[in-house]
């Protein structure tokens, strides 16, 4: 009640002190500029403090007082006062501390204002139909080294947070004025790079927030050399030991790098692009040096600037970009200056052509690459808190091991190939990283995946015999990681194994069918058929990969390929103790019948390729059950299960 009496009490002397004469509200008794401004500040002051508690901005004697604030502001920021009989030189230094004193009257106003319009869409509302000769006029307040400049800042802030209505006004006074809110805020930028102060974390801040508006961020054209000066600036910062930003200013300036770098039509050419990427391999690697506790989260996001700079869409790399990067992973001494070049390489293979151009590069400028990347990876898997470089590393073989071309070029030194088959160990061993990695587990999966296929779609491959030069031994060794005793979940350690076995058992067959016969692999076989064996929900990844080894198994029912006969008489004719087959299929059926009854929330083409895909392996693993039973005796509940499988609709 206290609070509601001293509101209405201050808004009845600024309302006196300015307009004496409620009748004539076009011109103010008070200017700015004048002594009495002084007093004005201190009860403007007030106000925005009791506006502070939320209940007092919905006062209905706002309604009136908000517009007429406004409506002083804006003619005080239009008038133009000068001084005649002064030499030019001093009618300058005259306007600018009209100028700067003018503002510093500003200052508690936009507080009233920001503090009026925080979480409040009806006050909002009120001050969006008065918008146009503010947002005008605040473009020059933001030009103006003072304080002003952080409430003003505050002031935009509030005002748009989660307020749609808001954004096509700030896109106009943002975007489409001569001389827009957001030009204000990039000159602070540039000017203040040097300097440590509230307005210049208001400006990183305003940017960062305005620059994330849909409608702003497609419309807002940010010159090229700006942001260069603005990376620039942080790196020079860093090596002055005498720099007075610290490190919340260089974080913010950073996410600022990052947001204007996701602009739609920010396009770059070759050269600019290879400058600002420089600059920034660089700074990380010289931040990274200064091993500081505040640098953490810095090279963190400088990373990001990294990736969402090296991933922009105008970015058509040549020999000589590629080269320059490539040439730079032998000057780099941190994991983060070495992260950065993994991912500006990973970035640069958008086609076959260009993933040619990098396996290339790096044969020319950095032999040893790939070995130096797999011992980074293998280093990074044996420890227990892998970080950031384990997948951006993973991230960029991903990018370049992509079929048996690429695979030969990067391999052609059987050096990598043995840390890759040490790493595939490490991996698959490191139960953290599907658990807690999840991003990380999946680009090595990726990577595994292509790496399988690749070696299946050239049989003759020396790689392959590297990799599996002792078969028997290294399924014995990746069927150790199988826990039966484990039931299978989504996403987890357990069936991304399995879906992988299934698809290394799947490339055996397929280029060394004699495999088929081993005790050892026959036995990995039954482990992986009986590894769901009374379990309800089974993961679809594994179930898929799964019936497609057995169509591995079941395809070449011929005698002519008799290597199969000891895996398929095991399957077809009930040789295995722990499993049927008709209860694999069966499960199977299940999966399929779930898939297609999904809930109305999930959209059926979302399921449905999913659903033809694994019913048409199913269907021909079935088929050629059928196939068979000349040559083996397929017992009745499987072949009627068989049966019941293709004359399903």
């Amino acid at each position: 009640m206290i609070s509601e009496i001293r509101l209405r009490s201050l808004i009845d002397q600024v309302q006196t002190a300015i307009w004496p004469d409620s009748s004539k509200l076009q011109s103010s008794h008070i200017s700015l500029t004048s002594p009495d401004a002084v007093n004005l500040s201190s009860l403007y002051e007030d106000i925005g403090t009791i506006l502070r508690e939320p209940i007092f901005r919905e006062d209905p004697l706002l309604d009136d007082f908000i517009p007429l604030t406004i409506h002083f502001v804006t003619n005080n920021l239009k008038s133009s006062e000068k001084l005649s009989g002064f030499h030019s030189d001093d009618q300058q230094a005259f306007e600018e501390a009209l100028e700067l004193q003018r503002s510093k009257s500003m200052r508690p106003i936009f507080r009233m204002l920001a503090n009026y319009v925080a979480d409040n869409d009806l006050n909002r509302a009120r001050v969006l139909k008065l918008y146009q000769p503010l947002f005008e006029l605040i473009p020059q307040l933001l030009r103006i080294r003072t304080d002003v400049v952080f409430v003003v800042c505050h002031f935009v802030m509030n005002f748009q947070m989660d307020y749609k209505a808001a954004h096509a006004a700030l896109t106009e006074a943002c975007v489409r004025t001569e001389n827009n809110l957001l030009d204000s805020v990039m000159y602070n930028l540039k000017s203040g790079v040097s300097g440590s102060s509230n307005e210049y974390e208001a400006s990183l801040d305003i940017m960062n927030e305005l620059c994330s508006l849909e409608t702003i961020s497609s419309e807002y054209k940010v010159e090229l050399d700006d942001l260069i000066e603005l990376i620039g600036g942080i790196l020079g910062d860093l090596r002055d030991t005498k720099d007075d930003l610290d490190a919340e200013e260089k974080l913010g300036l950073l996410s600022v790098v990052a947001r204007l770098s996701e602009f739609k039509n920010l396009t770059f050419k070759k050269s600019q692009m290879e400058r600002m990427l420089l600059l920034l391999v660089n700074f990380l690697d010289e931040v990274a040096k200064l091993e500081q506790y505040d640098t953490a989260e810095i090279l963190d996001r400088g990373l990001d600037c990294v990736k969402i700079l090296s991933s922009n869409e105008s970015l058509v790399p040549d020999r000589h970009f590629v080269d320059c990067f490539s040439a730079c992973i032998k000057s780099v001494h941190s994991k983060f200056g070495s992260s950065s070049l993994c991912i500006i390489l990973g970035n640069c293979v958008v086609s076959g052509e260009t993933q040619s151009m990098v396996i290339r590069s790096l044969e020319t400028q950095t032999p040893q690459f790939m070995s130096l990347l797999l011992e980074t990876i293998n280093s990074q898997l044996r420890d227990e808190k892998p970080n950031f470089q384990l997948y951006n590393s993973a991230f960029v073989i991903q990018k370049l091991v992509s079929n048996e071309k690429s695979m030969d070029e990067l391999f052609s030194d059987f050096a990598p190939m043995a840390r890759f088959k040490e790493m595939i160990g490490h991996f698959l061993s490191n139960d953290a990283l599907f658990t807690y990695h999840k991003e990380v587990s999946s680009v090595l999966l990726k990577t595994l995946d292509r790496f399988v296929l690749a070696l299946q779609n050239n049989s003759t491959s020396a790689r392959f015999s590297v990799l599996f030069c002792d078969p028997q031994s290294m399924i014995s060794y990746l069927a150790s990681f199988i826990d039966s005793s484990r039931p299978m979940q989504e996403d987890d350690r357990q069936t991304y194994i399995s879906v992988f076995l299934c698809k290394v058992l799947a490339l055996l067959f397929s280029i060394k069918p004699e495999l088929s016969a081993n005790n050892r692999i026959i036995g990995l076989l039954e482990k992986l058929m009986a590894l769901t064996k009374g379990q309800s929900a089974i993961p679809f990844p594994f179930v898929f990969e799964r019936i497609k080894l057995l169509g591995f198994c079941l395809g070449p029912i011929t005698h002519s390929q008799s290597v199969f006969v000891d895996v398929q008489s095991k399957l077809l004719e009930d040789g295995y103790e722990s499993f049927k087959l008709e209860d694999v299929l069966t499960e199977t059926v299940q999966l399929c019948d779930s898939l297609k009854n999904q809930p109305d929330g999930i959209p059926q083409q979302q399921v449905k390729p999913h659903t033809e895909a694994l019913d048409n392996n199913l269907k021909f693993v079935c088929a050629r059950v059928l196939a068979s039973q000349g040559l083996y005796n397929v017992s009745e509940p499987l072949e009627q299960t068989c049966r019941n499988v293709l004359q399903a609709p």
